[in-house]
């Protein structure tokens, strides 16, 4: 059994024409427009500030800093202290350089 109902302009049909507007043309095109350029931009900007907020500053070593933790580590301030320790365990070797020392051994292999 198939439903029919009566429509607003009084003929009978199993679905009534709708016709009035969802949107208005303009609200439609606002919303295609903030879908389509507004939104990506922002959350670009947001992911661009989240890395920016994540992003590791270097801090400066001299070589007066480096001589006094190779010495003695208790001459340094203590976040100087940690950051070292965290780069021996990390294998991050802060001021050495054990990389240039292992390229010329390397390399002397070769003659």
């Amino acid at each position: 059994m198939i439903a029919v109902r009566l429509c607003p302009d009084n003929i009978y049909r199993v679905m009534c024409p709708y016709n009035q507007e969802i949107t208005s043309q303009s609200a439609a095109f606002s919303v295609f427009i903030l879908g389509v350029l507004c939104i990506p931009v922002v959350l670009g900007a947001l992911c661009m500030l989240a890395w920016r907020i994540d992003f590791d500053h270097p801090g400066a070593v001299s070589e007066d800093v480096m001589e006094k933790l190779r010495a003695d580590p208790r001459l340094v301030d203590v976040e100087v202290q940690v950051e070292f320790a965290r780069s021996w365990l990390e294998g991050r070797f802060t001021g050495e350089e054990w990389q240039r020392a292992r390229r010329a051994q390397v390399l002397a292999l070769g003659n």
